[in-house]
């Protein structure tokens, strides 16, 4: 017998796509389905004026009376007995509410909101001689209301409407304001009732339609998503760029599932990115889109299937992996799948678990013992306790877990000084857990110790950041001795995963202090380590537009001081694979050019330096920089060399130009 056979009606209710957006609703659309009615006015206006005919007078009394709570004053409470105003006179009338209730209505006249009002509804075509006869008998009332609307199914005009509220007034010395067919066509079509009129009299129905009204959430993904599939469709725009290609694509289906499009719509885009990735063999963005793409199935499609499909070809890509943030993938993956199949969602010869977990947990294990990659150990010992957590606590949900909470404590305080340990994502998977973990002392230690954990570095790297806005004014001082002090306070307190940014910041700040000190390789090495920072953000998710081009420049002005050619044509290679990556605009390709002709100048000063006796050590250099598209720099190197004729033969020396003496 299959799981899906003898699950229990309480495990069937599990609902990832509810359990995600009560999570994280900002992931999905925020758009409102609206109901609209094809109603014409003039339909309305007929209507209306056939009431009588129709023996619909109770229908207009309770249509008026909600376009007049709506629009005049919320606090009124019909009468009751026979049609035509019942034993009280009136058909309706306000009832006293305190000022505190009244000040945040948002009718007019807001300021009368304490008046007594008396509200009476007609459907009679000789509505002048109804008005005073409704009006007479509320007045005789002896009730003192301040105000007496009439509302009347038929149209009055402007003049006579005002000669006989006068007349009234004169005659019962009470207000009398009359409201016609115009004043309620105007509330329903220019003031947005309609539904009332649907409602109420029962026009309209059958015309409704369903509309979607934008939030502004979607308003933005909808023009990002225009704005991506143009470029996509323009061939022109990722010349030599597959990566942003790829990245586009991705995005895309990132957008479309955000604004909540069919499911076939968002599979599409997905498939697009992955075949992208794998056509141009870009193997971390294959991992991260092929991840994606399974967790989009099941949070949003509950696609359960297709998540396990999808599922292999993340596992496949992740497994040989050394680097525990691609294993995490899997991690992230194979709770949901458990929980698909102990759900009855799918069936337990689909999911695989017993063969994904133990290569999971294999895959894992080996990078335990990574004695020289402590972060990385550390954090993949971390995934091994989660994977025990998810099999125990689902398959033998019996079983006590106190010894996986002890060993979590253990890793945790093990983890203090390791800077990029993920801290935080473990916080938010253990506070998920929690919710199943009534009473634990071992689990509330382990929660304990990551929370003062998580306070103990956001202290430091609060501190830290202010140490890093005093240094660079102290460099803005030219004082640069004060900043590297600065700067070294703060660098070694953000070495955390959560300050990526501003370790960023400082590194390079420091190679700018050391700079102006005269420090060259020193300076070097912090640059380089704002280098290597950036880079493993990008390891981690495989976005190359995510890295920032002017830490590849600061890099290379670095290498350029020190004059080592190798280091300086490494330096300029990799900020113009960024660069031309990310040059989408005419603007940013201009840019692109600046900076590849400027690299060019300063290269090609500096080979002319190059001593005459050390050319024979570089003969092959030329062919390098025609590589790397530096034209003017081996123009530059092959004259010093002697090479005229090469250069004369390709153009570069016009011929009128006469030879150099030897």
């Amino acid at each position: 017998m299959t799981e899906q056979t003898t699950a229990s009606p309480d495990k069937l209710k599990y609902a990832p796509s509810r359990y995600m957006r009560d999570r994280h609703p900002d992931l999905f659309s925020d758009s409102v389905s609206e109901v609209e009615y094809e109603v014409e006015r003039e339909v309305l206006s007929y209507h209306l004026e056939t009431l009588t005919n129709q023996k619909d007078e109770t229908a207009f009394e309770n249509f008026a009376q909600r376009l007049c709570e709506k629009f005049i004053a919320p606090n009124i409470r019909p009468q009751t007995g026979p049609v035509g105003g019942g034993d009280g006179k009136t058909d309706a009338e306000t009832f006293p509410v305190s000022s505190e209730i009244s000040a945040r209505w948002f009718v007019p006249d807001n300021d009368k909101a304490g008046e007594r009002k008396a509200f009476a509804f007609s459907a009679k075509k000789t509505w002048r001689s109804k008005i005073k006869a409704d009006v007479a008998a509320i007045a005789g009332t002896k009730r003192e209301y301040d105000q007496i609307i009439c509302v009347t199914n038929q149209f009055v005009p402007a003049k006579k409407s005002a000669d006989l509220q006068d007349e009234l007034v004169k005659e019962h010395g009470i207000s009398v304001t009359i409201l016609d067919r115009t004043w309620l066509l105007d509330r329903v079509f220019k003031h947005g009732s309609m539904a009332i009129a649907v409602e109420e009299l029962g026009v309209g129905k059958g015309t409704e339609k369903q509309t979607t009204k934008l939030g502004p959430s979607d308003t933005k993904r909808a023009s990002e998503l225009d704005a991506l599939e143009a470029k996509i469709a323009d061939g022109s725009q990722y010349q030599g760029q597959p990566a942003a290609l790829v990245e586009d694509a991705r995005r895309a289906a990132l957008v479309a599932r955000g604004l909540e499009h069919s499911s076939a719509d968002v599979n599409g885009r997905f498939d697009r990115a992955l075949r992208l990735a794998r056509d141009n063999n870009i193997k971390k963005l294959e991992l991260a889109i092929a991840y994606e793409w399974a967790w989009t199935s099941h949070f949003w499609h509950e696609d359960h299937l297709r998540t396990s499909e999808l599922y292999d070809d993340v596992e496949r890509l992740a497994l040989g992996s050394d680097d525990a943030n691609d294993l995490e993938r899997l991690s992230n993956l194979l709770p949901v799948i458990r929980v698909s199949v102990h759900s009855g969602s799918m069936d337990a010869s689909k999911g695989k678990l017993k063969d994904r977990t133990a290569a999971l947990k294999s895959a894992l294990e080996a990078l335990t013992v990574q004695t020289n990659r402590p972060n990385n150990a550390l954090h993949a010992e971390a995934m091994l306790l989660m994977t025990r957590v998810s099999e125990k606590g689902v398959e033998h949900r019996d079983d006590p877990l106190k010894d996986i909470w002890v060993s979590f404590t253990d890793v945790i305080k093990r983890a203090e000084g390791l800077g990029t340990f993920p801290f935080t994502s473990i916080a938010d998977a253990l506070t998920q857990i929690g919710e199943f973990i009534a009473d634990s002392d071992e689990f509330d230690t382990l929660f304990e110790t990551i929370t003062d954990a998580l306070a103990a570095r956001s202290g430091e790297g609060e501190a830290a950041t202010k140490n890093v806005q005093r240094a660079y004014q102290k460099l803005a001082k030219g004082l640069p001795y004060d900043a590297i002090r600065w700067f070294g306070r703060a660098v070694a307190l953000l070495i955390k995963e959560e300050y990526e940014d501003d370790l960023i910041a400082a590194s390079l700040g420091a190679g700018f202090a050391f700079e102006e000190v005269g420090l060259l390789w020193a300076a070097r090495n912090y640059t380089l380590a704002a280098v290597s920072q950036e880079f493993s953000v990008f390891k981690r998710y495989g976005s190359i537009g995510a890295l920032r081009a002017s830490v590849l420049s600061r890099y290379f002005d670095t290498e350029f001081k020190l004059g080592r050619v190798p280091q300086i044509l490494s330096a300029h290679e990799l900020e113009m694979i960024v660069r031309k990556a990310q040059a989408r605009t005419e603007g940013q390709r201009r840019r692109l050019g600046k900076v590849q002709e400027a690299h060019m100048m300063q290269i090609a000063s500096l080979l002319l330096q190059t001593p005459v006796d050390k050319l024979g050590d570089i003969a092959q250099l030329p062919d390098a920089l025609e590589r790397l598209a530096l034209p003017m720099s081996r123009t530059a190197l092959l004259y010093l060399m002697g090479n005229e004729d090469i250069l004369r033969t390709q153009g570069w020396i016009p011929e009128q130009e006469t030879p150099r003496r030897r």
